[in-house]
């Protein structure tokens, strides 16, 4: 069975109240491979961030959870503040270097030699 790459929406929204301006990230799980349905697994994790499932989708300072065991929040909204939109430009170039690291993992390991098994490890 083919693995369906991981797509996540990520929206930057801002709003300036007296003088100062916040940003908020927000993201949508669009499209994930149904095999990470166990909560608190950790997927991927590169030199900034981890990729975990949870019983649903969150986002935290160096963590990004996709959705997990609860099926019923597969598509909720998820949000995290930022002081300002620097942060949050940063913080969404980070996810999507994740989640392309993430996707490209799969793709090597589809080109091994036929006959062969692989299996990822990750240390911590």
């Amino acid at each position: 069975m083919a693995r369906i790459p991981l797509k996540l929406e990520l929206t930057l929204l801002s709003s300036a109240k007296e003088g100062r301006c916040t940003s908020m990230v927000v993201m949508q799980v669009l499209e994930q491979d149904n095999n990470n349905t166990r909560s608190r697994l950790t997927l991927y994790k590169n030199a900034d961030f981890y990729l975990r499932s949870s019983s649903c989708p969150q986002l935290d300072t160096k963590e990004v959870y996709i959705r997990g065991a609860d099926t019923k929040k597969d598509l909720m909204l998820t949000t995290f503040r930022f002081d300002s939109i620097k942060e949050a430009k940063q913080y969404i170039t980070n996810v999507q270097q994740l989640v392309k690291e993430y996707n490209e993992s799969f793709e090597k390991q589809k080109n091994l030699i036929p006959g062969t098994c692989s299996e990822t490890f990750i240390a911590e």
